[in-house]
């Protein structure tokens, strides 16, 4: 499961910095039709963003990986999106893809996508249009993804405030959810919902 955590930007060491040569390369594989090199493409570059290194590489050139027929691919593109807006990286993430990830057939996807919409809104990025996809991954079957869509409407009320009275019975069923994460999540949505104005009718 993703760690929805605030990073501090002063806190970004140059760990491991690469040269620019070495960006190319790893771009060249994050794109390569050979399924292996491209996940271990990945795999260096969920290394990279663990240790914050900062790079030349922006969210924009993982959109392929984004839209791939391969799941394993998928779900490791979603995730790095998730992880740059946490690191806080520049550039430009596209919503128009991780909103359409929300419905992906994989679980793991469609966690990572809501996780990232959250995290995206921390890099002041975001849009009201988002809460319906949100919404929609509130009912879903899996638990950590119930629990992420409910944090990530706290985030966009938290840092664009961004929220519809949609998510409110929604979000108040939630807390009663018998996972302890998504009623947390549930909770903290409603409280930075209220601090927007937009709170249950009694």
């Amino acid at each position: 499961m993703p760690k929805p955590v605030d990073v501090d930007p002063n806190s970004l060491m140059k760990v491991d910095q690469l040269t620019e040569e070495e960006v190319e390369n790893l771009k060249c594989e994050l794109h390569s039709s050979d399924r292996d090199r491209r996940s271990a493409a990945f795999e260096r570059l969920h290394q990279l963003l663990k240790d914050r290194a900062i790079f030349g590489l922006s969210p924009s050139e993982l959109s392929s990986g984004l839209q791939n027929a391969d799941v394993e691919t998928r779900k490791q593109a979603s995730w790095a999106i998730g992880k740059m807006a946490q690191n806080k990286l520049p550039g430009d993430y596209s919503l128009d893809l991780m909103e359409l990830m929300t419905s992906d057939p994989d679980p793991e996807v469609r966690e990572n996508a809501a996780w990232a919409i959250g995290e995206i809104a921390g890099v002041q990025m975001g849009r009201e249009r988002s809460i319906a996809f949100l919404d929609l991954l509130l009912a879903d079957e899996s638990f950590e993804i119930r629990g992420m869509a409910a944090w990530s409407l706290g985030r966009l009320a938290d840092k664009l405030f961004l929220g519809n009275t949609s998510s409110l019975a929604l979000l108040v069923d939630l807390r009663d959810d018998k996972s302890d994460f998504v009623r947390k999540s549930a909770a903290f949505a409603l409280e930075r919902l209220a601090k927007i104005g937009i709170i249950p009718l009694s």
